[in-house]
């Protein structure tokens, strides 16, 4: 086991007080020293989503210049309509537990309010992540022997 968190709770407009997978992890500064970054982990999202001022605190002055801009779809604080946000992806030092590994990220333009997502881009080829919804637990594992078949092969 590499790192196991307990589910936040969290409100929701629709179906009010609700438990959500959320994790502790660990940004480097340009500094070396490193910045706790706890956020939703969504196995729906692509890409794992920051606040712009995490750029900052991060060391990364220049956010919007990267080669790799575009924009995602997704619902912003305060609003409940899908919104259209342009993100900036960046390549930062991340921290489960002990691992230490590379991620892109995509930290939101300037004035959006995101909340953080951690989503499966480099983070989901390394680990099994496991979501108990029953125990309310989170889980990111390195053994894949423990990786039970699947019950039907997939289809071609």
């Amino acid at each position: 086991m590499v790192a196991q968190f307990t589910y936040r709770k969290g409100w929701s407009e629709l179906l009010g007080l609700i438990s959500l997978p959320y994790a502790e992890l660990y940004a480097e500064r340009k500094d070396g020293s490193w910045m706790r970054l706890g956020g939703l982990v969504d196995s729906g999202a692509v890409i794992s989503i920051l606040h712009y001022d995490y750029a900052r605190e991060l060391g990364i002055e220049r956010v919007e210049e990267t080669d790799v801009k575009g924009y995602i779809y997704g619902v912003c604080r305060g609003r409940r309509e899908v919104t259209r946000i342009l993100v900036y992806v960046h390549k930062i030092r991340l921290r489960i537990g002990e691992e230490i590994f590379e991620v892109r990220v995509g930290f939101a333009e300037s004035g959006v309010e995101v909340p953080t997502i951690i989503g499966r881009l480099d983070i989901f080829d390394k680990y099994i992540v496991q979501f108990d919804d029953a125990k309310r637990i989170i889980s990111f594992m390195k053994d894949f022997s423990k990786i039970s078949k699947p019950l039907s092969e997939p289809r071609s």
